[in-house]
């Protein structure tokens, strides 16, 4: 390397050229000062590595005393509800820890709901036998003397509710089977 005479002075130490036209000195200042910077930096990123490193360990437990809790919730869940009798005999066979899934709906020899027939009727509408049938289209339909009856309860805007019933009459294709009129009847 290549140094100049003693007491050699630059006459572009303040703006030099080769620097674009920026000043050594300042240069050189900036440099010294990068050096601590970058040191700086690198103590930052040192210090996120260990708060990511103390987050990803805090993420693992929480998932781990989530997935015990949903455990622990879905056994106390279950023990609200009797199991079937064939579950328990199918539970006993089996050698494996995993559970049979529960059948769906109430218990077996569980009374039905239903809701209970109004006592009044405000009016009466008779529905005419159809004269087509709706399950093979026939037109040629011989009547019938029984009445089918269909009660509706509709809630109007009125604080009272009205109760229509239905009388419909009905009709069947002549050679038609019985299961076949069974069928129209049901879909009618």
């Amino acid at each position: 390397m290549i140094y100049p005479p003693y007491g050699f002075l630059c006459q572009y130490k303040h703006s030099c050229p080769h620097l674009d036209w920026l000043s050594t000195t300042w240069v050189m200042e900036e440099l010294r000062g990068a050096d601590d910077t970058y040191h700086e930096h690198l103590e930052i990123i040192d210090r996120f590595k260990e708060r990511l490193k103390d987050r990803d360990e805090r993420v693992r437990l929480l998932e781990k005393e989530n997935t015990e809790l949903k455990a622990k919730l879905m056994l106390l869940h279950q023990k609200q509800f009797k199991a079937n009798k064939k579950e328990k005999i199918a539970v006993s066979e089996k050698t494996t820890s995993s559970l049979t899934k529960k059948k769906r709906g109430a218990p077996l020899g569980h009374p039905g709901w239903g809701r209970t027939k109004p006592e009044h009727i405000d009016r009466t509408i008779h529905v005419p036998a159809p004269t087509t049938c709706p399950h093979c289209l026939k037109d040629n339909l011989a009547s019938y003397d029984g009445m089918y009856e269909h009660v509706q309860e509709d809630i109007v805007i009125k604080p009272r509710t009205e109760v229509v019933r239905y009388l419909h009459g009905q009709s069947f294709v002549r050679h038609a089977t019985v299961r076949s009129f069974k069928l129209a009847r049901e879909r009618y």
